[in-house]
């Protein structure tokens, strides 16, 4: 299925462009860059093209359709300088960092529920990958009760993490 953003075609699955999409604007704010990303929102450019707009501003700070794409992300090759899908793997298998749309202030595609990020995980390592671990991380990491020295928790008021 194919997807355009900008000027480029992607052929890449409805949710994982709809993932991509929000992580544009995610690592926007997460990167400290959200002055840039609003004053882009506010410029000529997007009034006129907001797709190719978007497409560029996402070339500019490295956020590429690949490391959204499941097809893409079940390459096994290894390559240095990508960790997405190391990444991936641990939410997929430790965390549950699914980033679902809230139900009150939705930031993401509805598209994007539990359900999507179960058959994501499946397409990308196998339909034999089991569920998030959750419990078992907390209680190997100390969940809330963590024990340890020197240990800084910070809120950050940017970072949607």
């Amino acid at each position: 299925m194919f997807r355009k953003l900008g000027n480029t075609n992607m052929d890449i699955e409805q949710g994982d462009f709809m993932f991509y999409i929000a992580d544009i604007f995610t690592m926007g704010v997460q990167y400290g860059t959200r002055t840039q990303m609003c004053e882009l929102i506010e410029s000529v450019e997007w009034a006129d093209d907001p797709f190719s707009a978007l497409g560029a501003y996402a070339i500019q700070k490295g956020v590429s359709a690949d490391e959204y794409d499941a097809m893409a992300l079940r390459n096994t090759t290894v390559d240095i300088n990508k960790n997405i899908r190391q990444w991936t793997y641990q939410y997929c298998t430790e965390f549950a960092w699914f980033q679902i749309p809230n139900d009150q202030y939705p930031m993401r595609s509805e598209s994007l529920k539990t359900e999507f990020w179960v058959d994501y995980c499946q397409r990308i390592f196998s339909k034999d990958i089991k569920l998030p671990a959750v419990k078992e991380t907390n209680e190997h990491f100390g969940g809330l009760d963590i024990k340890g020295e020197n240990i800084f928790f910070l809120t950050a008021g940017e970072d949607p993490w």
